[in-house]
């Protein structure tokens, strides 16, 4: 299932594909996916290991490595693996695993959830609908534990949900972002402080103006997408803080 753009269930900007409703999700088709620019937060539900995924096309099992996904430079802020043992980084050994590899394979990552052994989520609304409300995928990922799971848990609870894991930041927080917001152009003075997602989004339909006032504190990923963006030559990106600029701006749903 990859969910671009909007992190909570329902959204029109969410596409679901699956077994039986999707004849071409193929490996092939997966892998351009993940290099299609539009998606920034990808679920993917799949038999696997801690170093390859297995994709049942047709009449054909195809496999996917470690190794392949690390290879490929694509712009998903996060991932959530609904893979068995794909955050497994105790059996890979020093090849490296599935987790690691969509963590690792951009600087645009901020955080991987996945289990280190057989099983996965599960419940799935108890864990998007506080991240699309405003939560840290911590947070969202503690509620879906209090809400899906209990205080208690059966034979089966241990088998599908014990060792869930966070890769990276479990502090990143996913709601910056109004997809019906797009003004002509967009001039940024100073930072918001008001927002305080650890990734914020701006797009316009024809520019966007980053005067050298405008400070990214540290921890913070600002992405600015127009067709055009100019940056004051004076303004400096400090270390700790990111930058990215794409060239698209706005496509609206209706």
């Amino acid at each position: 299932m990859l969910t671009p753009k909007v992190f909570m269930e329902g959204s029109a900007n969410t596409q679901i594909c699956d077994f039986g409703s999707c004849n071409d999700f193929s490996r092939q088709h997966y892998v351009q996916d993940l290099e299609d620019e539009e998606f920034e937060f990808i679920q993917l539900s799949a038999h696997s290991s801690p170093i390859r995924h297995r994709f049942d096309y047709i009449d054909s099992v195809e496999y996917l490595y470690f190794n392949t996904i690390y290879s490929i430079c694509n712009r998903a802020i996060g991932y959530n693996l609904f893979c068995c043992s794909a955050c497994n980084w105790d059996l890979s050994g020093a090849e490296g695993f599935l987790g690691a590899s969509y963590l690792f394979n951009n600087n645009k990552c901020m955080f991987v959830v996945g289990s280190t052994k057989t099983g996965s989520m599960l419940g799935f609304s108890d864990f998007y609908t506080p991240l699309g409300n405003g939560s840290s995928v911590g947070a969202a990922m503690k509620l879906w534990w209090l809400n899906f799971c209990g205080a208690s848990h059966s034979l089966s609870e241990i088998w599908w949900h014990y060792g869930m894991s966070i890769l990276e930041d479990p502090m990143a927080m996913l709601k910056y972002q109004n997809d019906n917001d797009c003004p002509d152009s967009i001039m940024l003075n100073c930072f918001d402080n008001l927002n305080h997602s650890n990734v914020q989004y701006y797009r316009a339909k024809t520019n966007i103006t980053v005067e050298n006032a405008y400070i990214v504190p540290s921890g913070i990923k600002v992405i600015l997408d127009a067709p055009q963006v100019c940056i004051n030559p004076s303004f400096v990106c400090p270390i700790g803080a990111s930058l990215e600029i794409r060239n698209k701006g706005c496509v609206i749903n209706n």
